[in-house]
C-alpha cells in the first residue's frame, strides 16, 4: 500500500514514524469511462457511457507539529520547595475567603 504526505500528496517510501504517524485513506488516481448497465441495445450497441472516479486505498503521513510534540512531552516537575508553595496557596485561599465573606 502506498503512503502519501497529507499536505503535499507526494508519495513517501519510508515515513519517519518517530516524527509523525500514518492513517488510512483513499486517493483519487484518475477517471475511467464505463458503460451504464442496461443501456446496450440493438439501436445503441455502444451503450451509454459515464465517467467514474477511480480510487486507491492508501495511507497518509502526518508529521507532528511543534504543538503536538510539546503536548506529548511529560509535564515538567514543579520546581521549588513544595511546603513553601503549599503555604502560599493557603494564604491565597484565606485571602479569597475574606474577600468573598466565606468562613
Amino acid at each position: 500500500m502506498k503512503t502519501y504526505d497529507e499536505k503535499t500528496g507526494l508519495e513517501i517510501e519510508n515515513p519517519d514514524l518517530e516524527a509523525g504517524y500514518v492513517y488510512p485513506g483513499r486517493k483519487k488516481i484518475g477517471t475511467e469511462e464505463r458503460v451504464l448497465e442496461g443501456t446496450v441495445t440493438e439501436r445503441r450497441p455502444e451503450g451509454l457511457r459515464q465517467l467514474v472516479d477511480v480510487w486507491e486505498d492508501c495511507q497518509y503521513y502526518h508529521e507532528y507539529t511543534e504543538d503536538e510534540l510539546a503536548a506529548m512531552q511529560p509535564p515538567e516537575e514543579p520546581s521549588g520547595d513544595t511546603e513553601a508553595r503549599l503555604a502560599a496557596l493557603e494564604d491565597e485561599l484565606a485571602a479569597a475567603k475574606i474577600l468573598l465573606g466565606v468562613e
